[in-house]
């Protein structure tokens, strides 16, 4: 990846079509107003946020890492809401 690529990880407990489903298509149950594979314990998700090379701005991507972790948090959150399986 490159100096402004961005990629976060986190486990969910849901069976892979359902995490996808929950990000997806249930992303307004956990994605907030925001200013700026399956493991032991339910899916792995790994996203990744990439392209901030092509920018004028050096530090486009800066601070994006935390604020994905964040919102994996919250997409986490409402996976377990749901329940497991």
């Amino acid at each position: 990846m490159g100096t402004h690529d961005v990629a976060v990880s986190g486990t969910v407990p849901l069976e892979p079509h359902r995490a996808f489903d929950l990000f997806a298509i249930g992303i307004g149950e956990w994605w907030r107003d925001y200013w700026n594979e399956p493991s032991d314990r339910g899916t792995q998700v790994t996203l990744g946020h990439r392209g901030w090379g092509g920018l004028s701005e050096p530090n486009a991507g800066e601070g994006y890492d935390s604020g994905w972790e964040e919102l994996l948090g919250w997409y986490a959150q409402a996976a377990a809401a749901r329940g497991t399986g």
